[in-house]
């Protein structure tokens, strides 16, 4: 059913709009990842939406445990953690930096999510992306003070907070 309904608006928006290819190869790249993560993590269309174009988190769909390890396989394939539920700090600033928010809100946005003492790895996939939408549309202070987290590299770029 996703499958379905994944090509079906990738089909619409391409033929909605004046795409470019290099717009469509990255929406092609994120189907890719979303039918991989599918595949091992089975979800419904609807519980894909709700979170990702709603931001709803509450939905019984969105509570499962299926459903929080499609968010961490997601994760994993973006380079925003390992599959042990270490967060890539860099990686995350990366992306976030490139959406065009001011780097103090990318700092909050970093230090409030993954900021967790949660280790199952879905569990922290989940909990992050609850964090993630509550905290994106808070505006904060640039004054804001942000302490510095004492984190652990495993020599793979994946942080742990120690």
């Amino acid at each position: 059913m996703l499958r379905y309904g994944i090509l079906f608006l990738s089909i619409l928006f391409a033929s909605s709009f004046d795409v470019s290819a290099a717009a469509i190869s990255a929406i092609q790249s994120d189907l890719a990842v979303l039918r991989l993560c599918n595949a091992s993590s089975p979800v419904s269309l609807q519980a894909v939406n709700s979170v990702l174009i709603n931001r709803d988190m509450k939905s019984s769909e969105t509570q499962t445990q299926d459903f929080k390890c499609f968010l961490l396989c997601l994760y994993v394939e973006y380079g925003w953690m390992d599959r042990e539920g270490g967060f890539s700090l860099h990686h995350i600033k990366l992306t976030l930096e490139s959406s065009k928010l001011p780097e103090y809100r990318i700092k909050k946005l970093i230090y409030s999510c993954t900021a967790t003492e949660i280790t199952d790895p879905c569990e922290r996939a989940f909990n992050f992306t609850e964090c993630f939408w509550s905290h994106s549309d808070k505006e904060t202070s640039p004054e804001a003070e942000i302490p510095e987290k004492e984190v652990s590299d495993n020599q793979n770029g994946f942080y742990y907070i120690n």
